[in-house]
């Protein structure tokens, strides 16, 4: 009910992050106004499964969730850019253990 809400306040909201997804734009706002997600890492890992279940992992949308999380949390730009490559470094790291088996 509050996911329609949002997207009633603001349309824009109720567009697909990704095409091949049903995740909406409001999903983020959702965890930002209610579930007080601190971090794009915490969006994407625990928040929804974007993480688990697309391609990318969420990469291709993380500029943009970085960019909301900063706006409501007040961060800096600096503050922002490490906010996001904490993210990508994660997303490396985990990928370099896939492909080489390590635990």
């Amino acid at each position: 009910r509050v996911l329609i809400q949002l997207i009633e306040q603001d349309p824009a909201l109720g567009k697909t992050m990704l095409d091949s997804h049903p995740f909406v734009w409001a999903e983020v706002e959702y965890a930002l106004q209610h579930e007080m997600a601190m971090r794009p890492e915490d969006f994407l890992r625990r928040r929804t499964r974007i993480y688990l279940t697309t391609r990318t992992q969420g990469i291709d949308v993380l500029e943009e969730i970085g960019e909301r999380f900063a706006r409501f949390h007040g961060w800096s730009d600096s503050t922002r850019r490490e906010q996001v490559e904490r993210f990508r470094d994660y997303v490396r790291l985990r990928r370099s253990h896939y492909r080489t088996g390590a635990d």
